[in-house]
């Protein structure tokens, strides 16, 4: 009887299990929420708890709440059956005349329901009673990890073209074979490197910076090879290319523009002459790199690196603009200097190529296509500017 009595239960709870586990909630891909699970067997004693997302900690209880009202439907139905049992037991004894068989049986009936009922009541109530939490079966909290926003290979793909017209550059060329890789606690780096002259100094404001906002520092990219350079150029400006914009690099050789090699459109972007081979970015590359040099770029100069605070976003130039105020702060203090028309850039000031770059340069300045103050930006209440996003047009999206 107790087999027959266990195999329909544990089919029963099979099927219920694997039936949550293979409901699908259908999630929309831009506004991910919480989904509370929907049985396709509605049992009364399984109510899910509301999940929360608060504070970066998610607290979501479901499979806990799946299988305490599991457990609470089992004991009811094993109450049932005990209850059932002793009807049983009891009729026997009723029915059993003077058989002292008959009336043994239904003593042994009732007594192994009763027994059984004891043990299930008894186990339920010592554990409500030494800790009701040990019946809530409450999973533990997860702490939710911040999406950090990082191009494929590292690369900011904007290119600045303040120098095609006018290069006004300086420095030498640094040897490719100083190059380290970033890594520190404090630094988000994504396997970014640097020429090592920097390391010490990007390392000590790191840690200032850390110290300071609780942020790890993100750094989208760092050293480039002239190869890669080049290459991003290809995809941004080749004839197949659906690029909004397309820039002459700063680290092409300037005759290369003066030259007629890169020309201006009408619409403002820049096109590859027709006897520059464009069939693949590789021929590309190829045609132009005996031309190229290093120094002439900040970032294949191998000491110029674009930083954001943790949270900063490098898709849509994003970024808080008290937290940016004091990365550049704090990397001006050890000895990098700051772009004005890009307040993520950096180069290390005494081997620094581009000469708009500054080492006393206001740290909330934003020169885009204008002259902004991303920190005093007020709205018409008076509300000064929390985010800022936007790296040609300086819009303020938070106040």
């Amino acid at each position: 009887m107790k087999r027959r009595i266990g195999i329909p239960i544990l089919i029963t709870l099979s099927v219920l299990t694997v039936t949550l586990v293979f409901v699908e909630p259908t999630l929309a891909e831009s506004t991910p929420k919480l989904i509370t699970p929907t049985l396709q067997v509605d049992i009364p004693t399984i109510q899910f708890s509301t999940a929360t997302l608060e504070d970066g900690v998610l607290n979501i209880n479901y499979l806990g709440d799946y299988i305490a009202g599991i457990y609470k439907y089992l004991l009811g139905i094993s109450t049932t059956i005990a209850i059932v049992m002793l009807m049983i037991g009891g009729l026997q004894w009723a029915f059993g005349g003077v058989s002292e068989d008959s009336i043994k049986k239904a003593k042994d009936r009732i007594k192994n329901a009763i027994t059984g009922l004891v043990l299930l009541l008894s186990a339920y109530a010592i554990l409500l009673i030494v800790n009701p939490n040990l019946i809530k079966l409450q999973f533990p909290e997860l702490a939710v990890i911040k999406a950090i926003e990082l191009p494929e290979d590292g690369e900011d793909t904007d290119i600045n073209t303040s120098a095609a017209v006018a290069p006004g550059i300086e420095g030498s060329t640094l040897s490719s074979s100083a190059l380290s890789s970033i890594i520190h606690s404090h630094i988000i780096s994504n396997g970014q490197t640097v020429n090592s002259t920097v390391l010490a100094d990007l390392y000590a404001a790191a840690d200032e910076f850390y110290a300071t906002q609780g942020d790890q520092m993100k750094i989208t990219s760092g050293a480039r090879t002239p190869q890669r350079q080049l290459e991003i150029f290809y995809e941004k400006c080749s004839p197949t290319s659906t690029s909004a914009s397309c820039n002459p690099l700063v680290c092409l050789n300037y005759d290369y523009v003066t030259n007629g090699v890169f020309t201006r459109k009408g619409n403002g972007n820049w096109g590859i002459d027709g006897s520059i081979e464009t069939s693949s970015k590789s021929a590309f590359v190829e045609d132009l790199i005996d031309g190229t040099k290093a120094s002439f770029c900040p970032h294949t100069s191998t000491i110029a690196l674009d930083i954001w605070c943790e949270l900063g976003s490098y898709g849509d130039y994003t970024f808080d603009t008290e937290c940016m105020k004091t990365l550049g702060e704090i990397m001006m203090k050890h000895n990098f200097c700051r772009l004005a028309a890009e307040p993520w850039h950096f180069e290390y000031n005494s081997l620094k190529v581009s000469t708009n770059c500054s080492i006393s340069q206001d740290p909330c300045s934003y020169t885009g296509n204008s002259t902004y103050n991303f920190c005093t930006d007020t709205n018409a209440e008076g509300e000064t500017c929390t985010k800022w996003k936007g790296k040609k047009n300086g819009e303020c999206v938070a106040y």
